[in-house]
């Protein structure tokens, strides 16, 4: 069977109707309070974060050319980016302050660490 241009530019109108009527479901699905943090310059783009108590994602956007983390001991949290990545992770954190910090051996060191403050 051969395609007229008249039916092909149906069948790709109808592939996207299908695109749009039916969109694609989230990878992951967020619950409770969202907090971001960006990795530029081996520096986190701040060092205090806050949060109410429950369910908590962090989206870690990471604007270097390696890859970094967001490291949460207390919370069994280790979220990695990499180089130009945006990655999320959603958790359970009870009231309290833990302590961030990036796990690439020496960024920690070098200042890639702070605190996220549950209320």
């Amino acid at each position: 069977m051969a395609w007229t241009p008249a039916a092909a530019i149906f069948a790709v109108a109808m592939l996207l109707g299908l695109a749009v009527a039916y969109p694609e479901a989230p990878e992951t699905q967020r619950r409770g309070a969202v907090v971001t943090i960006e990795s530029r310059n081996a520096a986190y783009s701040t060092t205090s974060l806050a949060a109410p108590r429950g369910h908590v994602t962090v989206v870690l956007t990471n604007h270097d050319l390696f890859w970094h983390t967001f490291t949460i001991d207390e919370l069994d949290v280790d979220l990695e980016a990499p180089l130009g990545g945006t990655r999320e992770f959603t958790f359970t954190a009870a009231r309290g302050s833990y302590r961030f910090y990036c796990r690439v051996p020496a960024h920690a060191a070098a200042g890639m660490r702070g605190a996220l403050g549950i209320r």
